[in-house]
């Protein structure tokens, strides 16, 4: 027999005949609760038969209609008779049904709806086997699961696993579970690892049809360990505090024969990088653990002796200080002289300083030394109890700002901060040589420093440089220093370069031990001066460099000396650059008049400037105008189609017209008049045209006549006339 999925089959010939048939529909759902009704989050069962029962015999016949469900749980059989139908279904396997079978009375245009329940008839068993570390026979927060343990339900309650006994192995978080369970009462019991025992009895578990049941299993190990850190005990209590850090490579061993030697078979390890050790996979025993203390120390704690039970996991801090000291500290350069290592001082270093074990002030062989390093730090370690003085080799040029350190050594001490001053009995001057371009003798913002200046010190106060006095060049930023010096007062002097004059006194500056003067500037000014500024091309004639207006190039501007308006040999003189830009540099303080050598077809706006130089001016903008004593006219020969005399958008240039300036007014072009050609678009220009009154006229082509009057212009020096158009219409378009 064909089913068709959802859909009505029967053999009945009427059913296609009907005019008013019936229909039922609705849903096969698993009924989790057996309450027999389809609750919110219960779902459909795909793919299970029903049928209705015709004859009533509980079989599907051939020729009853019959349907499988949809993958919702979905059924429905359509046109069906009016009759009275038993809903029936051919049973899941695990499955079993929660409503009676329905019996429903269709009648004409009726549309039932019956939903049927199933529950599975099978159950299973989960939960997890788990390492009970406290023994208490639960599952705690921080209890593990244990892995690959093999767990099977005792059929036979022979306390063996059986062939065809359900079996399962833990994964790796101690999970497990028994699925598609018949229901039946079930003994759960493990086969234990070695090591461990159960801490729970086996669970006897009455499974029902559709039942989950949780049951977690305990074990606990039946070996202990012990574990801990040794440690450096710095203050000597006994406890491992903040701070304190563990003793590596330190051996530990377990005395099992209690004579205080580490034996062969005795369990021994070695303290890792932080002091850890452990000792695992004790069987329960009383266990003294006990070390092999390192050269120079001693415990500062008691022997442990530590009851090892089932499971137990004991922590056993061990206690060493080393039973010799240490004392360290930093040679420091003692600039304020007050004895403290204060902020910003600098160490010293390649210092030596000793424990003066004799206490005779010097250095002698056996005497613990050491050299102060980069950062002028120093230490002397492994010292044994005792008091010591601390010396230095004394350094030249530096003398002792605290006393000789009086240090007493305990056991375990670190003694630190032990910090020792020295100054320095020179000092040194330092500063800037900078030009004083306001000469008021102070190195301003935006002043700058004088490289390559000779400065020394006057030490027999003659006005000279003498062999052997200190005498020093300015770096590129006008800096100099003298290092190293003697106390004594010592007057500055430089000399002076070519051109310059010096603006503030010669210092005279004393200098004591360990003294460093700064900001010692030294003021100069240039005596020369300079001027600058741009040649231009005032387009609008009004003497000023306006916005837009463009330089001039390649102009010889001069200063006139002898002021006869000639640029005369030895008069000086530059070309203006791409920009229009020049200027005159390293003048001597006078008044200077700046005149340019006239270009044709330029004529000056402003006048020849007049400029005062004093010492270190630098007079900038002295701008020159200048303007073309040329103009030129632009415009547009066009095809007047309208004949009105104006170019009108659409009207075209006319291309190829000769246009002639009738010098001579006889409307004629004559040799020498100037004359240009159209180009394709009509457009014509006449360029570099001197002042005058010009009449524009044409040379007439056939069949063009002309619709505007001949243009009568004033060129003006420096004018730019556009928008000249002439008309022509053609007589023949």
């Amino acid at each position: 027999m064909t089913i068709s999925r959802s859909s009505q089959l029967n053999s009945t010939s009427n059913i296609h005949n009907l005019s008013n048939p019936g229909q039922i529909s609705g849903a096969k759902f698993n009924d989790i609760n057996f309450n027999a009704i389809l609750d919110p989050g219960e779902l459909g069962l795909r793919d299970i038969t029903l049928y209705l029962d015709l004859n009533q015999n509980k079989f599907l016949d051939e020729g009853e209609p019959a349907t499988i469900t949809g993958v919702n749980g979905e059924y429905s059989f359509r046109n069906l008779p009016p009759n009275t139908y038993i809903l029936r279904e051919i049973s899941p396997i695990g499955f079993a049904s929660t409503t009676p079978d329905p019996i429903l009375n269709v009648i004409p245009g009726s549309n039932l709806i019956v939903n049927v329940g199933n529950v599975s008839n099978r159950g299973q068993i989960s939960g997890a086997k788990f390492n009970d570390i406290n023994s208490n026979g639960k599952f705690d927060s921080g209890e593990f699961g244990l892995q690959d343990i093999t767990l099977y339900l005792d059929l036979n309650q022979n306390q063996f696993l059986d062939n065809g006994e359900p079996v399962t192995i833990t994964d790796v978080n101690g999970e497990y579970s028994f699925q598609n369970l018949p229901p039946n009462t079930y003994i759960l019991r493990e086969i234990s690892p070695t090591g461990f025992t159960p801490t729970t009895p086996d669970p006897i578990l009455n499974l029902t049809p559709n039942s989950n049941l949780i049951a977690n299993i305990g074990s606990v190990s039946n070996r202990g360990q012990i574990s801990g850190t040794k440690f450096n005990d710095i203050n000597s209590n006994g406890k491992f505090d903040s701070g304190e850090f563990g003793l590596q490579d330190i051996t530990l061993y377990l005395d099992l024969n209690q004579n205080g030697f580490l034996d062969e078979r005795e369990p021994a390890t070695i303290t890792g990088v932080n002091g850890e050790y452990s000792f695992q996979d004790l069987p329960p025993n009383t266990y003294i653990l006990r070390d092999i203390s390192p050269t120079n120390f001693i415990s500062t704690t008691p022997k442990s002796i530590l009851n090892v039970t089932p499971g137990s996991n004991l922590i056993a801090n061990i206690g060493s200080v080393n039973n010799q000291g240490s004392i360290s500290g930093i040679k420091f350069n003692d600039t304020n002289t007050n004895g403290i290592f204060d902020p910003g001082e600098l160490g010293l270093q390649n210092i030596t300083l000793y424990l003066d074990l004799n206490k005779n002030g010097l250095l002698d062989g056996e005497e613990p030394s050491t050299m102060t390093n980069v950062n002028g730090e120093y230490s002397f370690q492994n010292l044994p109890v005792n008091t010591y003085i601390i010396r230095e080799n004394q350094v030249s040029d530096f003398i002792q700002t605290t006393p000789d350190p009086i240090i007493n050594v305990t056991p375990g001490s670190n003694i630190r901060n032990i910090n020792i001053g020295n100054v320095n009995n020179r000092g040194k001057i330092s500063g800037t040589k900078f030009n004083d371009t306001n000469t008021n003798g102070m190195f301003d913002p935006g002043e700058l420093g004088l490289a390559d200046i000779a400065l020394y010190l006057d030490l027999n106060q003659n006005g000279f440089l003498d062999e052997e006095e200190p005498s020093t060049i300015t770096d590129v930023n006008g800096e100099y220093s003298f290092q190293d010096l003697p106390s004594n007062t010592y007057i500055l002097r430089e000399i002076s370069p070519p051109g310059f004059a010096k603006t503030t006194p010669e210092p005279v500056v004393n200098v004591t031990p360990g003294s460093n003067i700064t900001n010692i500037n030294i003021g100069n000014v240039n005596n020369r001066g300079e001027i600058s500024g741009t040649k231009f091309n005032d387009t609008n004639t009004n003497g000023i460099l306006d916005p837009g207006e463009s330089g001039l190039a390649n102009i010889t501007l001069y200063l006139d000396l002898n002021k006869n308006e000639l640029l005369d040999e030895g008069e000086p003189q530059t070309i203006t650059d791409v920009n229009g830009e020049y200027s005159f540099q390293d003048l001597p303080p006078n008044t200077y008049i700046i005149r340019d050598d006239q270009v044709i077809d330029l004529d000056q706006t402003t006048p020849d400037p007049i400029v005062n130089i004093t010492p270190g001016s630098n007079i900038r903008n002295i701008n020159i105008g200048n303007v073309s004593n040329r103009g030129e006219i632009n415009g547009i020969k066009f095809n007047d189609k309208n004949t009105d005399g104006i170019l009108n958008p659409g009207e075209n240039g006319l291309g190829n017209f000769t246009l002639y300036l009738d010098l001579n007014d006889n409307s004629l072009l004559d040799f020498g008049e100037p004359a240009t050609i159209t180009d394709e678009f009509g457009f014509y220009s006449f360029k570099d045209l001197p002042p005058n009154v010009y009449i524009i006229r044409e040379v007439q082509k056939i069949g063009f006549s002309q619709t505007t009057t001949d243009p009568v212009v004033n060129v003006t020096p420096g004018s730019n006339i556009n928008d000249i158009n002439i008309g022509n219409f053609n007589e023949f378009i």
